[in-house]
C-alpha cells in the first residue's frame, strides 16, 4: 500500500478507510485517489504559488483588502501572516502588469532572513530560473537574499506595453526619504512600523490606488500604528476558541475571539489570524 504523506490540510484516510473504498470501487481507483493526494502534495511544495491549497482565512484577508485600503493583521508567532503576505504580494506582481510593490522589515537583517525567503518561496516556479533579460532579473541567494534588495518579473505579453512588474525590501533603518517620488500599488509593512513611515507610506499609495498591508505581532502592546487601526473599531466577526468558555472581549459571545474588526475609517479594517 502507498505510505501516505502528512499535509495539514489534506485528509489522511485511515487504513479501514481505504479498504473500505478499495472494497467498493477497485484498487486501481484507489491507488489512483492515493496517489492523486500525493502529487498534490508534492506540486504543493515545489510550486506553492500554483498549487498552494487557499486556506479560507487567507481568502478572507484578500477579499478585505478588495474592500479596504489598508488591512492589519494581527496574530502571534507562527500564525502564517508573512506566509499570507508573500502570497499576495506575489499575486498582484502576477496579475498586474507593472506593479510596483514595497516591502519593508525591521532591519535589512531580518528582511532577509524572514521577508525574502518567504517570497521566494511564493515565487511561480517558471519564474524561479528565469534568464536574466532586459527588463527580468530574478536572483536570490539564502545568504544574501534577492540581488540589490529588488527582482523584476518579466514584461506580459498581453500587456507589452507596461514595465515588468517590481517589487523592492527596505528596512524602517533606512532614510524616509527613499519613499519620495515612489508610487506603490502595495506596501506590505512588517511587525513594528513606525508612525512616521505608515503616514508617509500613505501617500505613495493613492496616484495608483494602491493597497497597504500591515502584518504585526504587538509583543510590546498598543503601538501608535497598531492603535490607530483598533481603537474604537468594532468587531464584526467573531471565531469559537476551543481554550475559552467564558467571556473574552465586550461585543464577542462567551467562548470567542475577535476575527475581524471594522475600523472607525472605513478604508481600514483588522483581522486576527
Amino acid at each position: 500500500m502507498i505510505k501516505l504523506t502528512d499535509h495539514p490540510t489534506l485528509y489522511k484516510p485511515s487504513e479501514k478507510e481505504i479498504l473500505r473504498f478499495e472494497e467498493s470501487h477497485g484498487r486501481d481507483a484507489t491507488v489512483e485517489l492515493l496517489m492523486g493526494r500525493e502529487e498534490k502534495i508534492r506540486l504543493e511544495k515545489s510550486d506553492p504559488f500554483n498549487h498552494r491549497n487557499v486556506l479560507p482565512h487567507w481568502q478572507k484577508a484578500s477579499d478585505l483588502l478588495g474592500k479596504h485600503d489598508q488591512l492589519l493583521i494581527s496574530g502571534g508567532n507562527r500564525s502564517g501572516k508573512t506566509a499570507f503576505a508573500s502570497w499576495y504580494v506575489t499575486k498582484l506582481l502576477d496579475e498586474i502588469p507593472g506593479a510596483r510593490i514595497a516591502c519593508f522589515s525591521m532591519t535589512h537583517q531580518s528582511s532577509i532572513r524572514d521577508q525574502q525567503p518567504s517570497v521566494y518561496e511564493m515565487l511561480p516556479q517558471r519564474y524561479k530560473k528565469i534568464k536574466r533579460g532586459v527588463v527580468q532579473n530574478i536572483k536570490y541567494t539564502q545568504k544574501n537574499g534577492f540581488s540589490d534588495g529588488t527582482f523584476v518579473f518579466p514584461i506580459k505579453l498581453e500587456e507589452p506595453e507596461e514595465p515588468g512588474s517590481q517589487c523592492w525590501f527596505n528596512a524602517y533603518q533606512q532614510p524616509m526619504d527613499i519613499l519620495e517620488g515612489f508610487e506603490a500599488d502595495l506596501i506590505w509593512f512588517d511587525e513594528l512600523v513606525p508612525f512616521s513611515w505608515y503616514e508617509t507610506a500613505a501617500f505613495r499609495l493613492v496616484t495608483r490606488k494602491g493597497k497597504m498591508l500591515i502584518t504585526a505581532t504587538p509583543i510590546t502592546g498598543y503601538t501608535p500604528v497598531y492603535g490607530s487601526f483598533v481603537n474604537g473599531a468594532q468587531v464584526t466577526e467573531s471565531k469559537p476558541a476551543s481554550l475559552i468558555d467564558g467571556p473574552t472581549v465586550q461585543g464577542v459571545k462567551n467562548g470567542e475571539m475577535p476575527y475581524v474588526m471594522e475600523c472607525i475609517d472605513p478604508k481600514r479594517a483588522v483581522m486576527f489570524f
